[in-house]
């Protein structure tokens, strides 16, 4: 949001003026001042120059050599522009002038030919910002007819033309709470109350209300326009057509204004609506009702397939349940976003419908975010336009159009359509608690004198005021905390006494579940794994594309988007998202996530933790292994075991049940190769997650330490292939009891085969260790103890 200075001086005086001083009250009492962009700011070197003569260039085609009197010599400027002329008034740039863009302006030789200074264009100065109407120099004596520029020469360019506008630029998001400062109206009142102006002797709120209609509506209607209206789409909806209009260039003040806060000056009418929205808060259009079937208009809700003809013709597929107004032959606006490009004014316009409107909020945010475009007016109607704005909204156009079209007429009633609107809503506030946050007394008087600048209706109950919100605060004010801050703010938060409070300082106790999750997260970090972080909700699509379940999800009733319409009861899937956009850039990389998962567990809605990994380019039982040691780490007595029934979009073998305290918590397993195409992942892409809820239910136990071995160990490797459907880990509890010596048995290689002859086969390479704790051994008693376990392969 950008904030006119020149605009404000409409409704207020200064009793301050000083622009730093403004910034930091805006920023402590109102809303943080991102930046001020001071408009001549880049035109203090700028001046009025007369082109005495031009001569062509000796080595340059496109380059001419202009030349003026300079007091007591002559001066020449090398100037590519072709639309320069002798006698002309241009706007120059001196030596050392820095135009945008920190474009420095020195003296220097062009191909052999001495310049000095710069002749300038519009977009040269930011005259019209990025919005540049034109490229050729600025002749003055073209814009200014009247003027005697003899008398000009030399001026400061930018007061000549009036650019001493200073705007304040707010970060929309700094006001979401406080949509009643998207517009210089509400602004000026805001300045007010803060005590940094007053209004002006002879500014009032009455000159924005229609009570005489009849002075404005007092002609034979023209056009009596058949308005179909579906319910629940718009609080409130205005219109009246005006006639015999002639849509020439806007007024200089009004382009100047537009031009400061970067609005682009088009037309007449188009700056008109502009200008309403900025100073007003309300939104409008401009239709030619020669363009559009007035004799039937509906205002409704778009259906699946339909489309809005844009530039060039052009069509656009709308999202369904969108807020459009259509004819018998075209949807003409898809409202607060984009309209129809042969609905627009033109010159040849005679005959405007000017519409008003406060849209809901929701199918607004919605119909944004699937078309993809966001503007000036569905970022305000998005924050809930009050219909009690539409009025002043009106007032001021009718006003603007009788000003600067003298010959228009309205040619219609007014036409108002308000649906049934809720109760002004009251908190009471009590004065101790006021004094208990400002810890000092703070006078009723002065309580009251705020809010009501505020515009809070407030009446005094002798221990609590009775206050009622305004339409426009309906969002922002909920709590008495709110109007206490209210009240602080507009006060001074630097004249409140700082008093430390007296308490005792404990130290706070970290909860189990927190260290728990911060262990596990922390091993995972060590051993290169990097942790995502995503949202709460997800899209059908995805659960899809990734062969989830539906079932038990928790759905959104009224959700933003498509992408936000469950909440996610797994992690796996975002995990799978997040890696296909990184499988583009790395070909190895392992993903993990700790946090919330949401499902419907009967009837009730349950949220739990969960902990998620995807391995990507990585060994299956080389991670079975690490994972392990995370878990012995963590909680001792895991064990794991192959999948009885492995899940759908697990791989048919490659798969673990995790087992604690006899109970299986969850998966580790490598992805189903088609849900890995699905995603353009690698076929041994593993993923891993656990319900981490479990984990803080269960009953620990302490990890017994063992003493080191006095004696050292021996170990022999052996390797065998095995059917793929093989359950390794019934070999390995059959091998355990092979012998006593055997201590231990750690799988360390794989390698499978694409090959027919391999297609259902795997070779598995184990190491065996032997040891006895009461002496060392022989070769000769290992391989006996070997020999055993060999025997036993034999019956796999």
């Amino acid at each position: 949001m950008k904030i006119s200075l020149n605009l404000l001086k409409k409704f207020v005086d200064f009793n301050e003026s000083d622009i730093a001083v403004l910034e930091k009250t805006f920023t402590d009492k109102s809303a943080e001042i991102d930046e001020v962009h001071f408009q001549n700011k880049w035109l203090e070197k700028v001046v009025i120059w007369k082109i005495e003569k031009i001569e062509k260039h000796p080595d340059a085609d496109k380059m001419q050599v202009t030349q003026t009197n300079v007091w007591w010599e002559i001066l020449q400027i090398v100037c590519g522009w072709v639309n320069i002329s002798e006698w002309q008034y241009v706007p120059v740039a001196l030596n050392w002038a820095v135009l945008p863009w920190d474009f420095e302006i020195k003296k220097a030789n062009k191909r052999w030919v001495e310049s000095n200074w710069m002749i300038c264009a519009e977009w040269e100065m930011w005259i019209e910002w990025e919005f540049a109407v034109s490229h050729w120099i600025m002749d003055l004596k073209k814009y200014f007819p009247d003027i005697d520029f003899e008398s000009k020469l030399w001026e400061n360019f930018a007061e000549f033309y009036g650019l001493d506008d200073v705007v304040f630029e707010v970060e929309n998001t700094a006001i979401t709470n406080r949509p009643d400062l998207f517009s210089h109206f509400w602004w000026a009142r805001e300045a007010v109350v803060i005590w940094v102006w007053k209004y002006k002797k002879d500014f009032s709120f009455d000159n924005f209300k229609l009570d005489n209609k009849e002075k404005y509506f007092k002609w034979k209607p023209k056009f009596s326009i058949n308005f179909e209206i579906e319910k629940n789409l718009a609080k409130k909806i205005s219109w009246f057509t005006a006639s015999w209009i002639k849509n020439w260039q806007s007024p200089k003040w009004m382009q100047k204004i537009l031009n400061a806060v970067w609005i682009k000056s088009i037309s007449l009418l188009v700056d008109i609506t502009n200008y309403v929205m900025i100073t007003t808060w309300v939104p409008m259009h401009a239709f030619d009702l020669a363009k559009i079937n007035w004799r039937n208009i509906q205002f409704r809700k778009s259906k699946k397939w339909e489309k809005l003809v844009i530039l060039d013709w052009n069509e656009k597929e709308l999202p369904e349940n969108a807020i459009v107004m259509s004819d018998n032959d075209w949807i003409f606006d898809l409202c607060g976003i984009q309209w129809w490009e042969n609905s627009w004014v033109s010159e040849k316009t005679s005959d405007v419908w000017f519409h008003f409107a406060t849209y809901d909020p929701v199918l607004i945010r919605r119909a944004s975010i699937a078309v993809d475009k966001r503007t000036d007016a569905s970022t305000i109607f998005e924050k809930d336009v009050p219909v009690s704005e539409v009025e002043k909204a009106i007032k001021l156009t009718i006003d603007l159009v009788s000003e600067l079209n003298p010959d228009a007429k309205i040619s219609s009633d007014l036409f108002d359509y308000s649906e049934k609107q809720n109760i002004l809503e009251k908190i009471n506030l009590s004065k101790e608690k006021i004094n208990y946050y400002f810890w000092e007394k703070i006078s009723d008087e002065k309580v009251v004198e705020i809010l009501e600048k505020l515009w809070f209706w407030i009446q005094d109950k002798w221990e609590f005021f009775e206050v009622k919100i305004p339409w426009f605060r309906f969002k922002d004010i909920e709590i008495e905390e709110d109007l206490i801050e209210e009240i602080m703010r507009v006060y001074g938060l630097d004249t409140i006494k700082i008093i430390a409070p007296e308490t005792e300082m404990k130290i706070a106790k970290l909860q189990n579940q927190y260290l728990l999750s911060k262990k596990a997260s922390d091993f995972l970090a060590k051993n290169w794994l990097h942790e995502a972080i995503n949202f709460w909700f997800l899209w059908r699509n995805l659960l899809e594309k990734s062969w989830f379940d539906q079932e038990n999800l928790i759905e959104i009733k009224n959700p933003l988007s498509e992408k936000l319409e469950v909440m996610r009861k797994s992690l796996i899937s975002y995990l799978l998202e997040n890696s296909e956009k990184n499988i583009l850039n790395f070909k190895k990389f392992w993903l993990f996530e700790i946090w919330r998962v949401f499902e419907i567990c009967n009837w009730k809605k349950l949220e739990k933790t969960n902990l998620a990994f995807i391995l990507v380019w990585k060994n299956f039982f080389k991670w079975k292994e690490i994972l392990q040691n995370l878990f012995e780490e963590l909680w001792p007595q895991i064990d794991f075991k192959q999948a009885k029934s492995p899940l759908k979009y697990a791989h048919w073998w490659q798969n673990a049940e995790i087992i604690m305290q006899w109970k299986v918590m969850w998966n580790l397993f490598t992805l189903h190769p088609k849900i890995a195409k699905n995603f353009d992942l690698p076929k041994n892409t593993i993923c891993f997650e656990w319900d981490f809820s479990k984990v803080f239910e269960a009953k620990i136990r302490i990890k017994k330490l063992k003493p080191i071995q006095q004696f050292p160990s021996s170990t022999r490797d052996e390797t065998r292939v095995f059917d793929k459907k093989t359950e390794i880990w019934q070999v390995l509890k059959k091998l355990k009891w092979a012998d006593k010596l055997l201590k231990n048995i750690d799988l360390i290689d794989e390698f499978e085969s694409e090959e027919k002859l391999w297609k259902w086969k795997i070779s598995l390479t184990f190491r065996f260790e032997y040891f006895d704790e009461n002496k060392t051994l022989g070769d000769e008693e290992v391989n006996n103890a070997h020999q055993k376990v060999k025997e036993r392969f034999l019956s796999f």
